[in-house]
């Protein structure tokens, strides 16, 4: 089981893989290892300049660090607890969310508002920058969508990048005021919204809702004991079976 707990001002991030967690430490440019069987460090890696996010890629179990000060990545073996890569990003990378469907590593840059996509199979900053207009927030992904949810602060909203394409879906999810911290829980499929103006939580649902269909062509229709309805409406079955061929969803969000 992960858990992670973030801790926004303090600039810290923890995962627990397998009894192991990694805290970033903002001003001694480290990572401490903490062992969750005895909650006691075991030992403390150099990165660069300002560590500030991290995330636990699941696919290569390798631990990528954001670096504020340094404008770099710092890849790190989950195995040996080495630093085996540093990749340059954007500029001020704070926030990092991995997409466990396609591999990649998005790191939310902070200045000039950007997404550096970071293939997690090369450890190498794929395709152009994700740009944004507005001051960015955390990233979170979805796993029961393969959409990345990210929060746009001065416009107050939530934007959505499909994992496949990596590009911005949909129109943006108006959320509370300067919303910061996003999260999503797998259990229920939503994802919650920190806004630290309004000082609310705002909650997203991401599932789809699937009407019944209000236009329906029938191709064929028997009764109970299999005998097929007369098509003149003379006679009308009780029990009746119906083969639909064709009919509309909608979802609830449009994401």
């Amino acid at each position: 089981m992960l858990v992670r707990i973030l801790c926004l001002y303090s600039i810290c991030e923890l995962f627990l893989e397998l009894y192991k967690g990694a805290v970033t430490n903002n001003h001694d440019k480290s990572v401490s290892v903490i062992d969750g069987s005895t909650n006691r460090v075991i030992t403390t890696i150099a990165v660069a300049l300002y560590p500030t996010g991290l995330v636990f890629d699941s696919r290569n179990g390798d631990i990528y660090v954001a670096n504020d000060g340094d404008n770099s990545v710092s890849v790190i073996d989950g195995s040996t607890n080495r630093v085996i890569s540093n990749i340059a990003v954007g500029v001020a990378p704070a926030w990092l969310a991995f997409d466990s469907r396609n591999g990649d590593i998005y790191v939310v840059n902070l200045s000039f508002s950007t997404i550096s996509v970071i293939d997690g199979s090369t450890n190498t900053v794929v395709g152009n920058p994700i740009l944004f207009s507005d001051p960015l927030g955390w990233i979170t992904y979805n796993s029961g969508n393969d959409k990345l949810y990210l929060a746009v602060q001065q416009s107050n909203s939530v934007s959505v990048i499909n994992g496949s394409t990596n590009t911005v879906v949909g129109n943006p999810i108006p959320v509370g005021s300067n919303p910061v911290g996003v999260t999503y829980d797998p259990d229920n499929g939503n994802i919650y919204v920190t806004n630290i103006r309004s000082g609310t939580v705002s909650e997203i649902s991401t599932s789809t809702v699937v009407q019944p269909p209000t236009h329906t062509t029938i191709t064929s229709a028997t009764d109970g004991n299999g005998n097929p309805v007369q098509s003149g409406g003379l006679i009308v079955s009780t029990s009746i079976i119906f083969q639909v061929t064709k009919y509309q969803p909608y979802s609830r969000l449009s994401m």
